[in-house]
């Protein structure tokens, strides 16, 4: 798949495009306006899925400066639907903590969250800046870091590599 350039999608400040609405609005707005965004004003992040073993499924995307991963998400979703396809729930802590509104995956590519009793499989979100390559990806993640923010509060930066990764997680092993 080769590089998707969406500078003319959006229509307002490029603030806008991040999705922290109503839980309603499922869909980025498609308007154009090409006065908003030159052709300079682009960044390219790899965006990653890998849902099983031997399996990963990597788009390379331009969009404009200050775009959540969450709109990222949403983009990969248009252009391969199969692969991309996620559902996520809407969270909301107001201004509990400091805390933002956000967005939590539960899905991706049809494969869903299994969590009983405390463990179970997830899908975890990793920060692969330090990887040569998006299909270089291993078992172990070796130079990825698990992010510490979610989807709906990361913007990446030019050249940024971020990676969803299915795993088992148990929280009730206090060996952490």
């Amino acid at each position: 798949m080769g590089l998707v350039d969406i500078s003319s999608w959006f229509t307002g400040p490029a603030k806008v495009c991040n999705y922290f609405g109503d839980p309603a609005v499922k869909t980025i707005s498609r308007k154009t306006n090409n006065n908003l965004h030159s052709k300079n004003d682009k960044i390219q992040v790899t965006y990653s899925v890998k849902p099983s073993k031997n399996t990963i499924s990597t788009t390379n995307l331009r969009v404009p400066p200050q775009t959540s991963l969450f709109d990222i998400m949403k983009i990969a979703q248009e252009e391969d639907y199969d692969a991309f396809k996620f559902n996520y729930t809407m969270y909301s802590f107001g201004a509990k903590d400091g805390a933002t509104d956000g967005a939590y995956i539960n899905s991706i590519g049809g494969v869903a969250e299994e969590i009983s009793n405390g463990s179970g499989w997830v899908w975890m979100f990793y920060n692969c800046n330090h990887y040569l390559g998006a299909a270089q990806y291993d078992d172990d993640l070796n130079g990825c870091t698990l992010s510490k923010n979610g989807v709906s509060i990361t913007y990446p930066k030019d050249g940024d590599i971020w990676l969803f990764h299915y795993e088992h997680r148990n929280w009730n092993d206090t060996h952490h």
